[in-house]
């Protein structure tokens, strides 16, 4: 907050409100109302926890030096025992009022009245009133009172403290806070008039300490209602503070009576209060070693159930986080029974999919055999169609170009099922695109059925082509019967001529040795006999016949009989 209107109206020095007071007695609620009406805050303050859930308003550099102030002498927040003697004249003392004067720049611009608030600061207030000096603030002090069985009560419920201990760190603290700030302007402060009077406080602290809150608006009387609400407030007892037999609870009545005092009148009894210092001072002259032991061994008891309680918060963090990581294993392990049974309905179904589309592969498979052996047989009568006339010729060039086409056309069957089968070894890795495969599937043997009745219509003309051919055949071969017996008895006759040995029928073998192309042919099945090469090509190609001695009517029986083997194999 920066600018005139923010500033407290006060001497020429902005003021620094020092909130001094035991832990639990309410200056948390103090000073936050404070802050409300107009005093800054550093922004660096302690977080709210279970014990004060609306913040502590605690400047955490403040509080971490008066730990290590405390913490140099041997002492802690909880020590009852006073503090070495003249110590605020020592040079450690010194070092650090330096430390707190560079805190207090370092958080706060001294433009301005501001706020700090530490119970500890009851122990070291001499420290920090210096330190507001040389960085330019007026100090001021506020003392803040509340009924010691309550704030016991609360130490009791947050930190397991017992009533006599806590009296005595109390007693401790409010004696040192209202010595440690004679030489200061300063005002006293019950925690019973904060919560039910605010606004009468308010007024009766800026008259004692010559303060204006400038922030004291209508709107911010609201939140300072809703912000003093009965839940800050847990242990509300009567005014008496114990039993009134004991020397400790003797004490603490007087002090608090005191303050009390102060508080509503802004009259402090100081030689009641000088009193009940010297019969401190006095007890601790007798019981200050034991105090001491006591506060040691309570100290490791508190840090071993502070490491405990640490160690009990990691175990439940741990357990926690294995109950987490069980419950998110077995949800896994219910996630991955699931899936696997999915995945074996799924892979069931993809099974007998398979099945069937392997017992239809398996029928197209013997479809195209039964069709690779009608086209054999064409391809066999086809190439059987020899003929020595032109016409038979053209036609068995007919036939083959036919027989061409019907190759090609079950070569195309044949890729079909081949890529049929390569669809089968796909399924297993493109199991989810199977019913868009066997559609085609499906499409694709609808052709070949088509292609099929096409064949099975082509060979059906093949074959009545064949049988005209076969007429053809038998009526060129009558025709030229008898000029192959013409040829035969020409042999004969011209045996005298020396050509063939006389009376001899077609010798084979000689045929076969003269002509190693005849014999290879014959071997390869690629011609019936010798005698059917040396009378369909040999005597056009002049190659010699060789015959045996036989009779005339024996060559043209001869001659008969293989017209009628060839017949047969043409058939």
């Amino acid at each position: 907050m920066t600018g005139s209107e923010d500033q407290l109206l006060n001497t020429h020095l902005p003021r620094m409100i020092f909130v001094a007071g035991m832990h639990r007695s309410g200056t948390s609620a103090l000073t936050r109302v404070l802050n409300l009406a107009g005093a800054a805050l550093p922004e660096a303050l302690l977080p709210g926890a279970a014990g004060n859930v609306v913040g502590h308003w605690e400047p955490a550099d403040v509080v971490a030096l008066n730990d290590e102030i405390l913490a140099s002498m041997g002492l802690g927040w909880t020590s009852a025992t006073r503090l070495p003697a003249r110590w605020f004249d020592s040079q450690e003392a010194e070092f650090f009022t330096q430390k707190a004067a560079e805190v207090l720049r370092r958080n706060l611009q001294p433009i301005q009245t501001a706020v700090i608030k530490d119970p500890r600061l009851c122990r070291l207030l001499p420290l920090w009133i210096e330190a507001a000096r040389r960085a330019g603030w007026t100090p001021n002090v506020v003392l803040m009172v509340r009924n010691p069985l309550e704030f016991a009560a609360s130490l009791k419920a947050r930190d397991r403290f017992n009533t006599t201990r806590t009296l005595m760190i109390g007693l401790r603290y409010l004696l040192d806070a209202e010595y440690g700030s004679r030489e200061v302007p300063r005002a006293f402060v019950t925690y019973d008039s904060l919560l039910g009077e605010w606004r009468s406080t308010l007024q009766r602290l800026g008259e004692r300490l010559d303060l204006v809150w400038p922030h004291l608006t209508d709107k911010t009387a609201v939140e300072i209602d809703e912000f003093l609400s009965d839940g800050l407030r847990h242990h509300k007892l009567g005014s008496v503070t114990g039993d009134a037999t004991s020397p400790l609870h003797t004490m603490t009545d007087a002090v608090f009576g005191a303050f009390k005092s102060a508080a509503e009148t802004n009259d402090l009894d100081q030689d009641r209060l000088n009193e009940q210092a010297a019969r401190l001072a006095a007890a601790e002259d007798l019981l200050g070693p034991l105090t001491a032991f006591w506060e040691t061994e309570w100290e490791k008891a508190n840090a071993l159930a502070v490491k405990l309680s640490a160690q009990k918060h990691d175990i439940s963090n741990e357990l926690s986080v294995q109950s987490s990581r069980l419950a998110e294993k077995e949800r896994t392990h219910a996630e991955a029974e699931q899936t696997i049974s999915s995945l074996a309905d799924e892979l069931q179904g993809l099974k007998e999919a398979l099945a069937r589309a392997n017992a239809e592969t398996l029928a197209l498979r013997e479809q195209g055999a039964e069709q690779e052996r009608a086209r054999a047989a064409a391809e066999l009568s086809l190439s059987s169609l020899s003929g020595e006339l032109a016409q038979a010729r053209t036609a068995k060039a007919e036939a083959e170009a036919e027989s061409a086409r019907l190759k090609d056309r079950i070569g195309a069957m044949a890729g079909q099922l081949a890529e049929r089968e390569q669809v089968n070894r796909s399924l297993d890795a493109s199991i989810e695109d199977y019913g868009a495969l066997l559609q085609e599937l499906e499409k694709r043997l609808g052709a070949v059925f088509r292609k099929t009745d096409s064949l099975e219509a082509t060979i059906g003309t093949l074959k009545a082509d064949n049988a005209a051919l076969d007429t053809k055949l038998q009526s060129a071969e009558q025709a030229i019967e008898s000029g192959k017996l013409q040829l035969a008895a020409l042999c004969v006759t011209t045996r005298a001529k020396g050509l063939f040995p006389a009376g001899e029928l077609f010798d084979e073998a000689a045929y076969r040795a003269r002509n190693p192309d005849v014999d290879m042919a014959i071997k390869n099945q690629k011609c019936p006999s010798a005698f059917i090469h040396w009378v369909e090509w040999g005597i056009g190609e002049d190659r010699p016949g060789f015959f045996n001695p036989v009779s005339r009517q024996e060559l043209i029986e001869n001659a008969k009989q293989v017209r009628s083997n060839r017949v047969k194999i043409v058939i």
